[in-house]
């Protein structure tokens, strides 16, 4: 299920580097661009791979309580077979299950810190270990519901792309706090995959385009994969990506 390079991983390691469902299998360009970050900055990682299998979000926000709480034991039981000190996602949507349904449906701490990329890339950034270079682009940022309002996350992902020299990040009327849905999570995109992306073209059409930006960035693969459907299918002219290609840009460059 994972899409990362080939890298020689240890069954062990300081970091678990959580890929997610969705990232795998959605934007798998995402998941090569973390990996790849990671090993840059020589992160001591490994993954679960084949192994992974789903955090339990759907689960937890269709109600099927008993469903993820086995769920979450295996999760549990996985996680700790790494000997991991931190498990670091690009999922919004897992980090706020780990830190936040976990414990306040399930009465289940998971037994290591929990960080999303955004927040553990920001701390490379500022170590040294990464050190961005030009990227000459005009970019906008839409906080993700699971990582923004459900989880208060809002400046580590802006602290990233401020960090790119000569990248211009321009800020949407609405933002943080007040951003609009993008219509894919609780499970609505696979239920009814009209009304998300209406949603989605709504975000779009007010407010990005006006912006004259060459690209939306966003730290959620749900968000990812329906904006950037939404933009190809009403042919918006806007490119979609996540933060971390963005990072993975510079570093190249």
């Amino acid at each position: 299920m994972n899409q990362i390079p080939n890298l020689t991983l240890p069954k062990t390691a300081e970091v678990l580097y959580w890929v997610g469902c969705t990232t795998a299998t959605r934007s798998p360009n995402v998941a090569k661009s973390v990996a790849n970050i990671l090993n840059h900055a020589r992160v001591n990682f490994t993954t679960l791979g084949e192994k992974e299998g789903c955090c339990g979000y759907v689960l937890l926000k269709t109600g099927l309580w008993n469903e993820a709480k086995k769920n979450a034991s295996l999760v549990l039981e996985k996680v700790k077979a790494t000997n991991a000190e931190i498990l670091v996602t690009p999922c919004a949507g897992c980090y706020y299950t780990f830190t936040e349904l976990y414990p306040q449906i399930l009465d289940v701490r998971m037994p290591i810190e929990v960080v999303h990329t955004s927040q553990l890339v920001e701390q490379l950034i500022k170590e040294g270990m990464i050190e961005p270079k030009e990227v000459n682009v005009r970019v906008t940022y839409h906080d993700p519901c699971s990582l923004g309002r459900h989880c208060g996350v809002y400046e580590s992902p802006r602290n990233v792309l401020k960090s790119i020299p000569e990248l211009e990040l321009v800020e949407m009327p609405l933002s943080r706090s007040r951003s609009r849905c993008c219509g894919a999570g609780g499970g609505l995109w696979s239920y009814n995959t009209e009304v998300s992306m209406n949603s989605a073209f709504t975000r779009l059409e007010k407010d990005v385009v006006p912006l004259n930006v060459s690209l939306l960035t966003t730290c959620c693969p749900a968000c990812y994969m329906n904006l950037r459907y939404t933009a190809i299918k009403r042919s918006i002219p806007v490119k979609i990506c996540d933060v971390m290609e963005v990072v993975e840009r510079s570093m190249l460059s």
